[in-house]
């Protein structure tokens, strides 16, 4: 791989990991949660609401909570 290629991966991947995986673990709090029973079923929850709210093209997920409520 080239160094550009090797940039472009590590951007790809950091891409996924601020624009999923950082909104479940901090704004839903799933990595404090003790659901572990139903933890997939949460999961699918919380899936469905981030995709409505960027459907939405809310910037953040304070900014739509703040709209919905």
């Amino acid at each position: 791989m080239t160094p550009k290629q090797v940039a472009s991966s590590l951007r790809h991947h950091w891409t996924i990991e601020n624009g999923i995986f950082y909104v479940r673990d901090v704004s839903y709090g799933e990595d404090r949660s003790h659901a572990r029973l139903i933890a997939a079923v949460m999961s699918v929850i919380r899936n469905l609401a981030i995709s409505l709210i960027r459907r939405e093209a809310f910037p953040f997920m304070t900014d739509a909570w703040a709209a919905i409520s």
